[in-house]
């Protein structure tokens, strides 16, 4: 008995190379995401991935002018697994035929043999309100589209453009199918059929289109090869009406190359959204192709509004029936149930009390940084357990940034660790009433393609908001087995400033002054780090609280002095808080390459109930007498009240734990 195979064939192995094809439109943006989900379920069941992205469609005729470049289709060829994102665009629809981004399509699926396309129609129970048609008709829908993908009006010969006898300029088609195409295919729907409901459904034109004639005449002949499965035959139009009229009597539908891309589509509705719907392209050897079956919505490329739902689950499709690691194809299917019950929707199905979501930034190419930041031995930054870490300052344009990795950071109702950037805004430097408006783009260095990858943000700073929202670039376990992106246990990240615009009185929009880029190395001591802690009594700061500021005598830690400073009003980025800060004293000679990258704690301790204000920083750079700090420590309405015990008889007690762990010079 004849059945289709792909890569799933093959002995089990924990190690496989999936070629992407992000495609245009929307298609990197899904893609992307669905890269880091199938990352993450196949390293949590052990699982290896690797990836291998690819030109194909309107990407590859912008770059190389072919919509398939010999080198895609001989990656894919090689890989065990190709997951595609969408094709095609309307700045393309003009080309010639051979030019269109759409031929690149068929000429893949061509190219690699895959004849049978599945196309699974489920209505999530959590989406059955979504759906077009009545509850009642739409809920627990569950259809399996089979698809012949390589033959009929598509592929058929003869095609073209002529004359007829009237003069008149013509275009015509060949609908045209061999037993051989008719009977593979019909092999794999009685196959799928048999694993589901065990009824067949055989859509097609019969009683008009000889082609069509044949083809019921080879599925009833197949038939008598699985007498556990129900065949039935249905004319096209009928099947049209039939699947909004009462869509769960299907359970399997097998029909040729057009009526199954139009079949499929119509039945793609009756879940809500388009965007829903995953598919898997596969032959009898050799890897399968596996994609969503919407298009590459050129209107809404880049502005965080496409639903990735459908090309996860093509990866769940991939994992499952591509590779066999149905165990990790499970998690990906049971996380997007979760995110559905949890109410998360991108707009395409979103209701009222939903919440709407769109998908994360691309990771793709971006401009050579205003900033590059190498942080040597990353695992040992892992090691320290800080929540992020500081570079040192940069200046660009009249203002003073930073930027901060956040190693660890989880975004929302998700466990999965990221690396992550924000920019960071020296608030001291700007006027009150002020608002930069910066937009700019973070990135990590990809040494294999020698390009810098992130995604464009933009954000407000102001004295009370001076740090950018993260920005998830790669999860963190994925970072830390690639060899693109992490070489020699260091990595680069760096950040561009694209536009300034201040909010003030004068509403000026501020030209950012490009120069040469500005290179910081951060080094991590892999063990011998150096602590040390000083408590510091202040006395009658009722006295005191008339100064701007004071500050402690020195201490020394690491060799260098340090001292605390007070601000008994607050600084000029406080709100009615006690400000204070860690500083290096400025007689210190710290020379230009041995900058402090070190962990601070200060508290004010309680000194009638044990209770203690702490806080604590990541890991910042201390350059020269600079200092870091909290300019909001703790509000003077609190600090002051007796009942708290921090101000006890016009004295208080400060307390600074320092650990430095490393180091940092200007490369």
């Amino acid at each position: 008995m004849a059945t289709f195979r792909c890569s799933a064939s093959a002995p089990a192995r924990s190690s496989y190379s999936i070629t992407l094809l992000p495609g245009d439109g929307i298609g990197p943006e899904v893609v992307d995401v669905a890269k880091n989900v199938l990352f993450v379920a196949g390293a949590k069941e052990g699982v290896e991935l690797r990836f291998q992205e690819m030109l194909m469609g309107g990407a590859a005729l912008e770059a190389v002018g072919v919509p398939l470049p010999d080198e895609t289709l001989a990656a894919a060829r090689a890989s065990d697994g190709i997951l595609l994102g969408a094709i095609g665009g309307y700045k393309w629809d003009t080309n010639e035929k051979h030019l269109k981004p759409e031929t690149g399509l068929l000429d893949i699926r061509a190219g690699l043999g895959v004849f049978a396309n599945l196309r699974p129609v489920t209505v999530f129970p959590q989406l059955v309100d979504a759906s077009p048609l009545k509850k009642d008709i739409a809920e627990g829908v569950d259809i399996m589209v089979v698809r012949e993908l390589t033959g009929g009006i598509y592929f058929g010969r003869p095609r073209g453009f002529g004359t007829n006898d009237n003069g008149e300029e013509t275009g015509f088609n060949t609908e045209i199918y061999s037993v051989s195409e008719i009977d593979r295919i019909a092999r794999v729907a009685f196959e799928v059929a048999r694993k589901r409901g065990g009824k067949l459904c055989s859509v097609d034109k019969a009683n008009v289109l000889e082609a069509s004639m044949l083809w019921r005449k080879r599925v009833t002949a197949i038939a008598s090869e699985f007498p556990d499965v129900e065949l039935s035959h249905m004319y096209v139009d009928n099947a049209a009406m039939q699947l909004v009229r009462n869509p769960k009597q299907f359970d399997t539908i097998v029909t040729n190359n057009i009526f199954g891309d139009i079949l499929s589509d119509e039945a793609s509705m009756i879940t809500g959204s388009i965007g829903m719907l995953s598919s898997a392209s596969v032959g009898e050897s050799g890897p399968g192709l596996f994609e969503p079956i919407h298009g590459s919505a050129p209107d809404i490329a880049g502005q965080d509004k496409a639903n990735p739902i459908a090309t996860i689950l093509s990866g769940a499709i991939l994992l499952k029936y591509g590779l066999g690691a149905e165990n990790a194809a499970k998690r990906i299917e049971t996380a997007v149930e979760q995110t559905l019950d949890n109410g998360f929707r991108t707009g395409d199905i979103y209701s009222h009390g939903t919440t709407l979501v769109g998908s994360p930034p691309r990771l793709g190419k971006t401009y050579v940084p205003d900033f590059k930041w190498k942080i040597h031995d990353f695992s040992a930054l892992l090691e320290t357990k800080a929540t992020s870490a500081k570079s040192a300052p940069f200046d660009l344009s009249g203002y003073k940034w930073y930027l901060q990795v956040s190693p660890m950071h989880k975004k929302n109702n998700d466990e999965t660790p990221y690396v992550a950037l924000a920019l960071i805004l020296w608030p001291y430097k700007l006027e009150q009433g002020h608002t930069v408006h910066a937009v700019f783009e973070v990135s990590i260095y990809n040494h294999s393609n020698q390009m810098y990858c992130g995604c464009k943000a933009d954000y407000n700073f102001d004295f009370k908001n001076s740090y950018s929202k993260k920005e998830c670039l790669i999860p963190l376990q994925e970072l830390l087995k690639s060899s693109s992106f992490l070489v020699d246990d260091s990595c680069v990240f760096g950040v561009e400033i694209l536009k300034i615009d201040v909010s003030s009185p004068e509403k000026k929009e501020v030209v950012v002054q490009h120069k040469a880029t500005t290179v910081q190395n951060f080094f991590v001591q892999k063990k011998g780090f150096v602590e040390g802690t000083y408590t510091w009594t202040v006395n009658n700061f009722h006295e005191l609280e008339l100064k701007n500021f004071f500050r402690s005598p020195t201490f020394e830690v690491g060799g260098h002095k340090w001292y605390i400073r007070m601000y008994p009003r607050g600084d000029r980025c406080s709100t009615d808080c006690l400000s204070l800060h860690l500083c290096l004293d400025a007689s210190n000679d710290v020379p230009h390459e041995s900058k402090n990258v070190a962990k601070m704690t200060l508290s004010i301790q309680g000194q009638k109930n044990g209770k203690h204000v702490n806080l604590t920083t990541g890991l910042v750079v201390f350059p020269g007498s600079w200092g870091w700090g909290w300019p909001n420590f703790i509000p003077l309405k609190i600090f002051k009240d007796p009942s708290e015990g921090y101000l006890v008889e016009s004295n208080c007690i400060v307390k600074a734990d320092l650990t430095i762990v490393g180091s940092s010079n200007d490369g």
